[in-house]
């Protein structure tokens, strides 16, 4: 895919080196934009290995609301493995600490959790949150359906008051919808993404 490799190019090319949070450090650029009409196919790079059922069993859990890792282990999806809610256990690089996270089921309120009940008071990752919220994903699709001209379908998950309640602050953190000549658009945006190993899943 000849787009996503021009950012790889692009990255190589004009990157910066900058330290991070994790301290590995990063050749960084301050943004690139990745298109595809679905028209040439579905957006699977050929370039790297691609594990497709875990790819769509991220998917699942993020449209179905779900915080269990649990859920994803069950299904052989291991992304989430070493992270967890902070408020469980609180995020430290020591051996023991991460023993905690790994173990730790709950996720807290991550993706899915806003797409499918956006500021809702989060409890854990096994509470009934039916009725809670703001059903983001439900309104967009109503509205797809209701009024297609609509400019206002967005699907946020950057929600600062619950980011001390994420494992992870989202990094894709929204997508908006546009029809035009009754044919789906979306635009989504992303605050960071490893290019090489992220970023194919999230085309995905």
């Amino acid at each position: 895919m000849q787009s996503y490799l021009n950012i790889v190019k692009k990255i190589l090319a004009e990157g910066v080196e900058k330290t991070d949070r994790t301290g590995t450090g990063t050749i960084a650029i301050a943004g690139a934009m990745f298109e595809h009409n679905m028209a040439d196919g579905f957006p699977l790079l050929t370039t790297k290995k691609m594990p497709f059922k875990v790819i769509t069993a991220e998917l699942e859990f993020f449209i179905k609301g779900i915080t269990d890792k649990q859920w994803l282990i069950d299904r052989k999806c291991h992304i989430w493995d070493e992270w967890c809610n902070p408020k469980k256990v609180a995020y430290a690089h020591d051996e023991e600490t991460k023993k905690k996270m790994v173990e730790e089921r709950d996720l807290g309120a991550i993706y899915g959790f806003q797409w499918r009940h956006f500021n809702a008071p989060y409890q854990n990752y096994d509470s009934d949150y039916s009725g809670q919220g703001i059903d983001q994903l439900k309104k967009v699709i109503e509205t797809i359906k209701t009024n297609p001209n609509d400019r206002r379908m967005l699907v946020m998950a950057w929600n600062p008051c619950m980011l001390d309640q994420m494992a992870l602050p989202p990094c894709h953190y929204g997508f908006q919808i546009t029809v035009l000549n009754g044919k789906l658009n979306l635009l989504w945006s992303q605050r960071s993404v490893d290019t090489m190993l992220g970023l194919p899943f999230n085309i995905a």
